[in-house]
């Protein structure tokens, strides 16, 4: 029993070393990160991707506030769905997978032109909105790619000092960001029925220059002292770019503009002006 009990310990050890690791846990985030975004895609895929939506013909709105405090876990669109879906309206879902929500915070609006019992249905909305104490991976894809701009965040630390740490990131967050810029249209638009004059859910489930925003800036602010992380967070720039939707790579531009008007002054030599040549050439730019 002692010598069973010792194997069984040495292998856990073994074990945690190895998932502690810098690499593996990277690449532990990195696919469960993916899943999570496929398995959004995949929720999705009966819905129809749009940029923008009109509230025209309807001549009220209902505003529709939390009940309480909590993350945003998920929408229950089967209660959503039998509360509207004999109804000729348009309910505007407001919060994102992830979002913090406060009490009394407005997270839908519901125009129409003459719902019954108005208040009851704002009441029966808000519980449709289901909120947690805290954040979870299984269906929040923005929060495993903060687990990763987090460990590159602490790389950068003036404590650690660990650059190459910090660019591994970089580059497995250009594979992800290339990942979210497949996905078209800021909002899911979902029928209730067969045509037009039934009940529509518009859900602001998908932003990409937000989610752009938040992997990149804080890489940008805190690693342009450094050509190389530079350097990497335009290759990874260009990863996305690559694969991106038309309607996407706006976005992507916007934030390489972004990195070289902070960086603007900073490399002075002609080796590092080269370096940062080659990479605005990946996306054509002048």
């Amino acid at each position: 029993y002692i010598l069973v009990c010792i194997t069984h310990f040495v292998v856990f050890i073994i074990t945690v070393s190895r998932s502690v690791q810098v690499q593996n846990l990277l690449s532990t985030l990195t696919r469960q990160a993916a899943e999570t975004i496929d398995s959004f895609t995949d929720a999705h895929q009966d819905a129809i991707r749009i940029d923008t939506f009109s509230t025209d013909g309807y001549s009220s709105v209902l505003e529709v506030r939390s009940s309480g405090n909590g993350f945003f876990e998920e929408n229950d669109f089967d209660e959503i769905h039998r509360l509207i879906k004999d109804e000729d309206c348009l309910i505007v879902l407001l919060p994102r997978i992830g979002d913090f929500i406060s009490k009394n915070q407005l997270v839908a609006q519901v125009h129409h032109n003459g719902l019954d019992s108005e208040e009851r249905l704002a009441k029966c909305l808000a519980e449709a909105f289901v909120l947690e104490e805290k954040r979870y991976i299984n269906n929040d894809y923005r929060f495993t790619i903060q687990k990763i701009v987090e460990v590159a965040l602490k790389a950068f630390s003036s404590s650690i000092n660990d650059p190459n740490t910090g660019i591994y990131c970089i580059r497995h967050l250009g594979v992800l960001a290339g990942r979210l810029a497949t996905i078209e249209g800021r909002y899911a638009k979902i029928l209730l029925g067969q045509d037009e004059g039934h009940a529509k859910i518009i859900d602001q489930d998908f932003i990409f220059d937000r989610d752009l925003r938040d992997i990149f800036v804080q890489m940008v602010h805190y690693g342009k002292g450094d050509i190389y992380v530079v350097c990497a967070v335009l290759e990874a720039l260009h990863t996305a770019w690559l694969v991106s939707t038309e309607g996407n790579k706006p976005a992507i531009e916007s934030l390489v503009g972004y990195t070289f008007y902070e960086i603007e002054g900073v490399f002075t030599h002609p080796i590092e002006k080269k370096e940062l040549s080659l990479r605005k050439q990946l996306f054509r730019l002048s």
